[in-house]
């Protein structure tokens, strides 16, 4: 059988339609929604329980001596006994760790600049000077005042007081945690001795503020402003005292108008409790009567009081002289619980001065006394002299000269009794080491340091650059911490070396053999 032969054929195409593409299917569109859930909140409570303790029977015990051998130890302390005496003996008499300190930390051998504080101004005002700074109780907190020192008339500035908390992590040097608006220029600033956030204010016009720093409400707590009573003149500085009587600080005032007042918390400084004219009188001594009449009263510029020894002070004058003054709080004790607290004081009741040293040829910008001795203090002047003093001599025990320019301010270390520091009329801090060098100073620090430059450097700046230096402060609880304002408004604090900060052995019979035969 042949194989079938397929070809190619042509013929009549079929077509089949579909009948679904003719049906459009039908949609509906629908919503759904579940019965609502029902929740319910329910709370539970374990059943109450208590403590208990139990306390066994102290046990008895008694020692009877008997199965003690005790002949091996007593051979053992009669063969070494005397050997540890005689070594005890020994340690005694050597002088191999004489003057020798332990280090607790880590020793800083160069000044740190760690922070330079200023005020926010607008771009058309002027930056107003730091006419005073003061550390609080606590040493974490630095309150600055600006003040204008070249008024015509009574003061109409808008002054200011700035607080830094310097404890925080993060510190804004542009922005104070506190800004206080004072009712005319601040001349004085002192925080209390014990409590961090009480802070005393004397203005250009004579008032006496006290304020509470932290505080949501800047009004202050208690004033004396421009009352009969009170000061009429610029208080150039405060100071509190030690009232062992009463158990509390009472506030010293001195001002140009030649008084020197006492106040009180307990009425709110409404008068006075002690009034002061600082006049030469029956005190005068060498080179302080030349130039002066009897009883003519001085302006005072500065005063520093003794915390070795409560009753006393010394205030500087604008003549140039020096008045050691007394206070006797048992007077003022005595007038205040027989008469009405808000009765003026009488003049000379409560303070008097009993001593008047050597004068300077110029106004005394700055007193600080010693924390170490009841009898030395510093003094500045316009006449460009630092002077220590010994209260029971009217001349200086030393004389120095920083620099030729005019000396605003001194202060005096808390740490090292042979350390006190100066600022200057041309922008410099002078820190002298008495311990080291009698004449140069240890450190000089200046205001018009690089900004950004965290490691001070001494005095490079050019002639003219400088800013003087109205006040200096060390803190009192950080002892390598210093701070300095000046007339451009900054406020620079330095971290002080080791050895400019911690105590060392016998500093202060060093300070007190120098004070006595130099």
């Amino acid at each position: 059988m042949s194989n079938p032969v397929f070809v190619d054929a042509e013929g009549p195409s079929a077509e089949i339609a579909s009948c679904w593409k003719r049906e459009q299917p039908s949609m509906e569109h629908a919503i759904m929604q579940t019965d609502e859930v029902i929740v319910k909140e329910r709370a539970c409570q374990s059943k109450d329980r208590a403590d208990a303790g139990g306390q066994t029977d102290v046990p008895e015990y008694s020692c009877d001596g008997e199965g003690v051998q005790t002949g091996g130890l007593e051979a053992f302390l009669a063969r070494v006994a005397p050997m540890m005496e005689d070594q005890i003996e020994s340690n005694l008499k050597s002088h191999a760790f004489e003057g020798y300190e332990v280090e607790w930390e880590e020793q800083r051998t160069t000044v740190v600049h760690l922070h330079t504080l200023t005020r926010p101004v607008s771009k058309d005002q002027t930056p107003m000077p730091v006419s005073c700074v003061s550390w609080n109780a606590n040493g974490q907190t630095l309150a600055i005042g600006y003040g204008c020192m070249d008024h015509q008339d009574l003061c109409s500035h808008r002054a200011y007081i700035c607080a830094w908390n310097l404890s925080r992590k993060f510190i804004k040097e542009d922005c104070p945690d506190t800004v206080i608006e004072s009712p005319a220029c601040v001349m004085s600033l002192a925080f209390h001795p014990t409590d961090p956030g009480l802070l005393a204010s004397g203005s250009f016009n004579g008032g006496v503020l006290l304020w509470r720093v932290g505080q949501s409400d800047s009004s202050p707590i208690a004033e004396n402003v421009l009352s009969r009573h009170g000061h009429r003149e610029p208080v150039m500085q405060l100071t509190w005292m030690y009232d062992a009587l009463e158990r509390s600080h009472s506030l010293l005032s001195v001002a140009a108008d030649g008084n020197a007042l006492m106040w009180s918390q307990a009425n709110n400084l409404a008068v006075p409790t002690a009034a002061l004219e600082l006049t030469v009188g029956s005190a005068a001594r060498a080179g302080l009567s030349r130039g002066y009449k009897r009883g003519r009263n001085m302006g005072g510029t500065a005063v520093g009081s003794f915390s070795k020894d409560p009753g006393s002070f010394v205030v500087g004058t604008e003549s140039g002289g020096l008045l050691k003054c007394l206070v006797n709080f048992s007077e003022i004790t005595a007038r205040r619980r027989g008469k009405d607290p808000t009765e003026p004081p009488t003049t000379g009741l409560g303070m008097k001065v009993t001593f008047a040293f050597e004068a300077h040829a110029g106004p005394v910008f700055g007193v600080s006394c010693s924390p170490f001795a009841r009898k030395v203090f510093l003094s500045v002047s316009a006449d460009c002299q630092l002077r220590l003093y010994n209260t029971l001599r009217a001349s200086p025990i030393v004389t120095l000269e920083p620099s030729p320019a005019e000396l605003y301010s001194t202060a005096w270390s808390f740490s090292r009794p042979l350390v006190f520091a100066a600022g200057t009329a041309d922008g410099h801090v002078h820190v002298y080491d008495l311990g080291r060098d009698r004449v140069a100073p240890a450190v000089r620090l200046s205001t018009f340091a690089e900004e950004g430059d965290k490691r001070d450097k001494t005095a490079q700046g050019k002639a003219g650059q400088g800013k003087a230096v109205y006040s200096v402060a060390f803190n009192h609880v950080f002892s390598e911490l210093l701070a300095a304002g000046d007339a451009q408004g900054s406020v620079r604090v330095w971290q002080l070396p080791s050895h400019l900060s911690l105590a060392m052995a016998g500093e202060e019979a060093s300070l007190e053999f120098m004070s006595e035969h130099q």
